[in-house]
């Protein structure tokens, strides 16, 4: 084996046990393993490997294995870190995103906005949506 390649060896097995001695660590300070999410335990053990490696050539392919693991993008993952950094252990847990397919408008309010783009629209005449949210917010302040 060539110097460089015995070199190389050596700060890729110094570099594995820093990460086990980290997780091994991780897990007795923050308890992991406990009533702590499996998806919350997945991302805490990734980055904190991943902060093994910033600074050194390999960050970023060990970045997009983090991404890749835990189904996310690689911009996500760096999102993550940031969130780890200023907020902690509480940066990491799952936030529900969007709407979930909730309506924001009641059944009433949906069946009039239909019905007043489709009349407004009948023909050759053309309503915008703009114009039937003033239709909308003139109704609304009626009632």
């Amino acid at each position: 084996m060539k110097r460089n390649e015995k070199s190389e060896r050596q700060k890729q097995l110094k570099v594995e046990r820093e990460s086990q001695a980290a997780s091994t660590e991780h897990r007795v300070v923050c308890g992991i393993g406990g009533d702590m999410p499996l998806k919350v335990q997945e991302r805490v053990e990734g980055i904190q490997t991943l902060l093994l490696y910033e600074g050194r050539e390999g960050y970023v392919e060990k970045q997009r294995e983090l991404a890749e693991k835990l189904g996310i993008s690689q911009r996500s993952v760096q999102r993550l870190v940031k969130r780890w950094r200023e907020e902690g252990l509480k940066g990491l847990q799952v936030r529900p995103g969007g709407d979930q397919g909730q309506f924001w408008v009641g059944e009433e309010w949906e069946k009039y906005i239909i019905k007043t783009y489709r009349e407004g629209n009948l023909g050759s005449s053309r309503m915008t949506p703009a114009q039937v949210a003033v239709r909308v917010k003139a109704k609304a302040q009626a009632e």
